[in-house]
């Protein structure tokens, strides 16, 4: 029975050294404690190899950390300059990164090793940023550099985390096909600098690269580059400025549906260039009404002629040179009626917030410096101006006799009093409407212009049959709805100044307001100075944009890397704070670029 204990006894104490030493050697985080946010750093005494050696004839590289690593990626995030034929061998050893060659490398070359993101801690998965690992086969590294800033071409930002990229093969196609012979990586200001270069001829090229390959093949991603070769020597002034865009992809059309009576909505990938035409298939239907926003089209047409479960259209843009087909469900009905909607302005889109009330009680915040501006569903064909009625709240002071009775109740009598007081009464008293007037752009909207004073409160009627749509209907009952009339002092002014213009080129001109909603903009053309002037502005925070206009067609256009055509250079003024009842003088340089 005793050797029966001792036996549990050895196989109980085998199983625990085991565990123990599984525990052991099994690197675990430890528990409790604030989280680890500290990237792995070189251990500063164990043995690593020598960065910025000379004469290096080794093997191998190794590069010895203070904790724990993994490796995630490392094959498509290792980039060696110049390139090898065949990647070297990389793997971990306790908590050194070996790597190892795979091939002979060439005499007096400077080689820079860069990991990217691929030495990691095992713990809380921090990178290590910008590793890299430099050393010469020959007695001396190179010592030339460049350095630059990029800055997003559409609004100026500055970039973090974009490759810059310098190519000894001098061909166009080279960032499509080859990994850069060196580069470096933005910082958080946009600012980069690339070490360690030799002397030489070199193409530059940015590129936010999104799938860590290090090759422009995806048309998601944003580049740059410099317009001619860069030539490195000992007396360059290495310093070049890079603007990033995204070249405009194919368009095509994300979604169609019918968004009401007759109403075919599209919504495209991007904003389309030009104007886009429309047409049905099969046979010939008049379009009673099209608008084009800059990602959108709305058609409206008579679809009860039709008599399918689906409508099928062909789209044309012929500045884009593209064409499509689209089929779009027929099967849902939509109430036949002529009604008025909310408009949200918040981002600048034609997007309504869904239908008004016949008798709006609740009032429209107005400024006295615009016209009121209505909202349908549909298309307006024709409006009756006699039918349109506007009145002004007004607070008449009105006398009038009040008479009060009471009871007597010892003599049973009731004794009358007559006093005569004065009185507010709200009364509306009808105005005169200047004018309607059609929106250009948006064939539903139209705005009415009258003597609107501030902070008065105004009731607009729409009779039976003031408005008909392009179907022919008219409005069954009269719609009302308030309007309170903003103070002139909740209102600013701004006013610009842009001069060194070009007499020869156009620009395009852009005030934008919160959320980046362009709120004016104006062609500029034929002189070297301009003025603009903004008199009743919001509060709020805007930007005035100023674009070289190359192609005249109104609009920031992006670069196209093949054509070897840049971005459109656009200007864009320090942020204005407006307050109410402030004035903002402003000047814009366009030859400080």
């Amino acid at each position: 029975m005793w050797s029966d204990v001792k036996r549990i006894l050895a196989v109980f104490c085998s199983l625990s050294l085991i565990g123990l030493m599984s525990n052991c050697a099994e690197p675990r985080p430890p528990q409790g404690g604030p989280k680890d946010t500290r990237p792995p750093a070189l251990h500063p005494k164990k043995y690593s190899s020598p960065n910025k050696s000379v004469n290096y004839q080794e093997r191998q590289v190794i590069l010895t950390f203070d904790e724990w690593i993994k490796l995630q990626s490392a094959q498509s995030q290792l980039v060696i300059s110049p390139p090898l034929q065949n990647k070297p061998e990389i793997k971990i050893k306790n908590k050194s990164l070996v790597l190892k060659w795979k091939e002979l490398l060439k005499d007096s070359t400077t080689y820079t090793i860069a990991f990217g993101d691929a030495v990691r801690d095992i713990t809380e998965n921090n990178s290590v940023k910008n590793l890299k690992f430099v050393f010469s086969t020959g007695p001396y590294l190179d010592s030339l550099s460049c350095k630059g800033i990029l800055v997003d071409a559409n609004d100026g930002k500055a970039l973090e985390g974009v490759l810059v990229m310098l190519y000894k093969n001098l061909n166009d196609s080279v960032p499509l096909l080859q990994k850069p012979y060196y580069f470096s990586e933005t910082a958080a200001d946009g600012t980069f600098n690339i070490d360690n270069i030799g002397e030489g001829s070199y193409k530059v090229f940015a590129l936010k690269d999104m799938n860590s390959d290090y090759l422009y093949n995806l048309p998601n991603e944003q580049i740059a580059f410099l317009d001619s070769v860069f030539v490195l020597n000992d007396t360059t002034n290495g310093f070049f400025r890079l603007r990033l865009f995204q070249e405009r992809s194919k368009p095509f059309v994300l979604n169609a549906k019918q968004v009401g009576q007759g109403c075919v909505q599209l919504q495209f990938n991007r904003a389309l260039v030009g104007r886009t035409a429309i047409q049905f298939m099969g046979e010939e239907l008049p379009v009673l009404a099209l608008e084009q926003g800059d990602d959108s089209l709305r058609l409206w047409f008579d679809a009860s002629v039709l008599q399918a479960d689906d409508w099928q259209f062909i789209i044309r843009n012929q500045e884009e040179q593209w064409q499509d087909t689209l089929s779009v469900d027929a099967t849902l009905n939509y109430e036949k009626a002529v009604r008025w909607c909310f408009r949200n302005k918040q981002n600048g889109e034609d997007v309504f917030d869904g239908y008004r009330n016949n008798k709006d009680t609740l009032a429209v915040q107005q400024s006295p410096f615009e016209a009121i501006e209505l909202n349908f569903n549909n298309p307006l064909e024709q409006v009756d101006l006699t039918k349109w009625e506007l009145y002004i709240d007004s607070n008449l002071l009105v006398s009038r006799y009040i008479v009060n009775s009471t009871l007597d109740s010892l003599r049973g009598l009731t004794i009358v009093d007559t006093v005569l007081e004065n009185i507010l009464v709200d009364t509306f008293l009808r105005i005169q409407i200047d004018s309607l007037v059609r929106d250009t752009k948006r064939s539903t909207a139209i705005h009415l212009y009258a003597p609107l004073s501030e902070k008065n409160q105004y009731k607009l009627m729409l009779l039976d049959s003031a408005i008909q749509d392009v179907f022919g209907q008219h409005n069954k009952d009269s719609l009302e709805g308030l309007y309170r009339i903003n103070n002139k002092d909740q209102y600013g002014r701004i006013e610009c100044l842009i001069n060194q213009a070009d007499s020869i080129k156009q620009y395009l001109a852009q005030l934008v307001g919160p959320n980046g909603v362009v709120l004016f903009e104006h062609a500029l053309k034929d002189s070297s100075s301009y003025r603009l002037v903004y008199p009743y502005i919001g509060m709020g925070n805007y930007t005035i944009a100023v674009t070289e206009d190359n192609n005249r067609n109104a609009m920031w256009d992006p670069g196209v890397y093949q054509l070897k055509r840049q971005a459109e250079l656009k200007i864009i003024s320090k942020n204005i704070a407006l307050k109410p009842g402030w004035e903002n003088f402003m000047s814009i340089d366009l030859k400080s670029r």
